[in-house]
């Protein structure tokens, strides 16, 4: 192997293990938020880590008032998989098992396809996308889909089938998180995405998805304002609500608000796995 080919190669495993840590921070960050503060300040405590000496996505943490978001991330940036499991309430642990093995699944399709590619070149790469079921397994509800454009997203949300009826929306939202990882492998796809003043539950490329289980008529409304806030940035071009054991006329009102404002064109809306509204426009 020529010199540029193993420098290639460095830089190339190099990016894959941060986005890979990328990955894994995030699954960690997004089940410790679901404990209370006072949990993760006994967990910081515990573990010696003090949010105030880190900085996160360019903050100092040092000048502004802590917030049980700062000793997740604190957390979540320092200690690993397997610390965490270990110190994690039992219903905690078994989401935080589920989501990793969907990880490490998804990055075993990825060096799959990269080995595969190498070997007999780009042109082969679709064909070659799905191993050898000896090698890796997959749940017969994903399919590998390359192209992460708006109707590929909105077509595998509607295919996406939980492995059970979770009693949690945060459930739902990372069962979705890790479909939609698998299926769109080269999609930069984020939960708990922050932008701003918003924080969306996930973010595929340039969509936003927001998730909701059941929601009052109040939820509903609050929802309107989220989505008015998304619509303030261009990064969210377009924006996905998904709602799991909707309510239909609660919903149809839902829909009927949202196409009397000024950002219908952006907002698509699924129910149950079934599509309501797209780009504005009654389906």
């Amino acid at each position: 192997m020529g010199l540029f080919n193993k420098i290639k190669t460095t830089v190339s495993e190099t990016i894959t293990d941060r986005k890979k840590d990328t990955d894994f921070r995030s699954a960690r960050r997004l089940i410790l938020m679901d404990l209370s503060e006072t949990q993760l300040k006994k967990l910081c405590a515990v573990n010696k880590c003090k949010p105030r000496d880190v900085e996160l996505d360019g903050l100092d943490l040092r000048k502004k008032r802590l917030t049980k978001a700062d000793y997740a991330d604190s957390l979540a940036s320092k200690l690993s998989n397997e610390d965490i499991l270990r110190q994690l309430p039992s219903d905690a642990r078994k989401k935080l098992e589920y989501q990793i093995s969907e990880l490490k699944r998804k990055w075993k399709l990825d060096e799959y396809a990269e080995q595969q590619t190498s070997a007999v070149g780009q042109e082969d790469l679709v064909s070659l996308k799905t191993p050898p079921e000896s090698q890796v397994e997959k749940p017969d509800n994903v399919k590998v889909v390359m192209d992460s454009s708006f109707d590929n997203v909105v077509s595998e949300i509607c295919k996406f089938r939980p492995p059970r009826r979770f009693i949690e929306e945060r459930e739902y939202e990372i069962s979705l998180h890790s479909h939609l990882s698998g299926v769109f492998p080269k999609a930069i796809t984020e939960n708990q995405y922050k932008l701003g003043d918003t924080r969306c539950d996930i973010k595929i490329d340039n969509f936003a998805i927001e998730i909701k289980k059941s929601p009052t008529d109040q939820e509903l409304r609050r929802l309107q304002e989220q989505i008015s806030r998304y619509s303030k940035y261009p990064q969210f071009r377009k924006i996905i609500v998904v709602i799991f054991d909707a309510d239909l006329q609660s919903t149809t009102n839902f829909c009927n608000t949202m196409a009397q404002t000024n950002i219908l064109d952006r907002v698509t809306v699924i129910a149950d796995y079934r599509t309501l509204m797209r780009d504005g426009r009654f389906v």
